[in-house]
């Protein structure tokens, strides 16, 4: 049993996001297999993933960290994908398809763990999430005080994401509104309007195409695989979406193209991928 007491770094930070900081080797199933099991405890009371951590709060975690062996090649990495915008407290990377954010799951090392060694920034962690298949623009806090910063930002809707998916189907013209409670389970994520969070979006159809259609969706909230599942369960699944949509080799037809701080003039592009285009207009 490990016990840590929070101080001013962790301040405000959810508990899962801890755990996930303190103990980096771990399977994050494990990790929150405890936490529903109620093996983890804040001030000796069972903690919830999404609770919020203050300082000098006392946790208590069936684990004990272990000491990180140094490695002498982590500081030769040359981080290898695009930076976008980079200031004082972050930047703006643009993440390619098929690249994990985080290691685990059989992967040694994340984007997250290749920019901390490249840049020497230990703290630096990312601001919102893009799965491993999605592509495009991603936010990463250099400081613990940067992250919480900007995560506030998030919650308080003052980020904005837009992403633009390739799905099966002919999506009508306009903007359709997207609006579910979603759930998150053993196996992804499902839809369930009793115990769900809120999920809202906004969907607009850009083109039609073979049988296709490519469409752009603007997130409210960031619930897991949100636009995977909410464009499956209106009857347009994204395609390579192996788990939600269409099981195709090859990537997830998902990309965030845009990013926007109105609060500091801040906003940021990314062209709708030359693959989604050639799909569209081919078919499958």
């Amino acid at each position: 049993m490990a016990e840590f007491t929070i101080g001013p770094d962790f301040d405000g930070s959810r508990v899962d996001r801890f755990l996930r900081k303190m103990f980096p080797a771990l399977p994050l199933s494990l990790l929150y297999k405890e936490l529903r099991r109620g093996q983890v405890r804040v001030n000796g009371q069972k903690a919830k993933e999404n609770d919020r951590l203050r300082a000098g709060d006392r946790v208590a975690v069936p684990y004990e960290p272990k000491e990180k062996k140094a490695s002498p090649q982590s500081e030769n990495f040359s981080f290898p994908y695009p930076l976008v915008y980079e200031d004082d407290e972050m930047v703006v990377v643009d993440k390619p398809g098929g690249v994990v954010v985080h290691k685990g799951s059989g992967h040694q090392a994340g984007l997250i763990e290749l920019f901390r060694s490249s840049f020497s920034l230990p703290q630096a962690s990312p601001v919102h999430r893009l799965d491993k298949g999605t592509s495009g623009l991603l936010i990463i806090g250099k400081t613990r005080a940067a992250v919480r910063k900007l995560t506030a930002l998030l919650r308080e809707g003052r980020i904005e994401k837009r992403y633009v998916a390739l799905v099966r189907g002919s999506v009508p013209g306009g903007t359709c509104l997207l609006s579910d409670r979603i759930a998150r389970g053993e196996t992804g994520s499902f839809i369930n309007p009793e115990k769900g969070k809120e999920a809202l979006g906004e969907m607009r159809l850009l083109k039609n195409g073979a049988g296709l259609s490519l469409v752009e969706i603007t997130l409210k909230t960031g619930r897991t695989h949100q636009i995977r599942l909410q464009l499956a369960s209106r009857g347009w699944p994204i395609i390579g979406d192996g788990r939600y949509g269409v099981k195709r080799k090859g990537t997830l037809f998902l990309c965030a193209t845009y990013l926007a701080l109105p609060s500091r003039g801040l906003q940021w592009f990314k062209e709708v991928p030359s693959g989604f285009i050639e799909l569209l207009e081919k078919g499958i």
